[in-house]
């Protein structure tokens, strides 16, 4: 009795694997397993990157389907790559079991190396030139006076630059001759894509230079024509984004007896043409105009009134 007292609190204490130990008749009893249940799971081979860098992840599952935010359908134990990531990233991988959804995350930090390097040289020089992001990573240096224009202050020559090679290469001409401080504005989209409203001195265009405008959509290849901003004549604006997809034109400078503006034009998306909204409540030049969270936009500081800068204020 005392032996099977003894016996039983040690199996007490070691739990049911010890329990075949304690037959006095020698048999074995089956052990008892709990079921982890579905697998579900995302990692990280980096949990922190710099911006620009690519990470991968790797899905755990068990289930019909998975697929990851940003990345598309994966399947489970493969890994798949990241994008470049540009800030800190949540990454959620959504898995279909029948009728049921589950989910499980991870993230990604990212930071700026606080370092700045020279890359190689470009294939031609520009200055006086306008920039824009472009939808898939890379940017695009558009007009300005160039090493192989140098006799024209604008002209049609653009430059790509890919972030995987940290090259500049030879882009597409554009339409027409660009240069910025003058007529030409660029408006990168918050939909992606940008507005290049306004020409060169030297375009072909005649009149319509400070009012033609072209639209890179993400969606067509190359810069497609749109309508013409609505006020012709006014040099120097100060171009903004609009949070519905548009683009703002506002102040400049202007061949009259008060040379500063107060003229604002808005670029429509959805019917792709600029609409005149008025006047602001004062003439503005060399101005900010600010897209604010909440959708409106801040217009500050500049010349008003009579004050003209010291550099000529070329005719349309």
């Amino acid at each position: 009795m005392k032996r099977s007292i003894r016996c039983g609190l040690g199996c007490g204490l070691v739990g049911l694997v010890a329990l075949s130990a304690c037959s006095g008749s020698g048999e074995s009893f089956p052990t008892a397993e709990v079921d982890p249940g579905p697998r579900l799971a995302l990692t990280s081979a980096a949990t922190a990157v710099f911006v620009g860098e690519r990470t991968s992840l790797t899905p755990v599952f068990d289930g019909d389907s998975g697929i990851i935010d940003g990345i598309g359908r994966v399947a489970s134990d493969v890994a798949v790559d990241t994008p470049p990531l540009s800030r800190t990233t949540t990454f959620t991988l959504h898995v279909t079991r029948g009728s049921e959804q589950v989910e499980a995350q991870t993230t990604v930090q990212a930071s700026y190396r606080n370092r700045i390097r020279v890359l190689d040289g470009a294939p031609f020089a520009q200055r006086n030139h306008l920039a824009a992001p472009l939808p898939d990573g890379r940017a695009i240096a558009m007009g300005g006076n160039t090493s192989e224009t140098l006799s024209v202050p604008d002209s049609t020559l653009t430059q790509i630059f890919g972030p995987a090679t940290e090259k500049l290469a030879r882009g597409p001409d554009l339409l027409f001759s660009a240069e910025a401080r003058l007529f030409s504005s660029v408006v990168p989209l918050l939909g992606g894509g940008f507005l290049l409203s306004g020409s060169g001195l030297n375009a072909w265009v005649g009149a319509a230079r400070s009012v033609i405008t072209l639209l890179f959509d993400p969606a067509v290849p190359g810069l497609t024509p749109v309508g013409d901003a609505s006020t012709r004549g006014i040099s120097n604006r100060t171009a903004t984004p609009l949070s519905d997809g548009g683009a703002l034109l506002s102040g400049g400078l202007v061949g009259t007896t008060n040379p500063v503006s107060g003229n604002v034009d808005r670029y429509v998306a959805v019917d792709a043409k600029w609409h005149s909204v008025g006047e602001m409540q004062a003439v503005r030049v060399a101005h900010t105009a600010t897209l604010l969270r909440d959708g409106r936009v801040l217009i500050a500081g500049g010349l008003s009134c009579c004050q003209v800068p010291t550099a000529s204020n070329p005719s349309p």
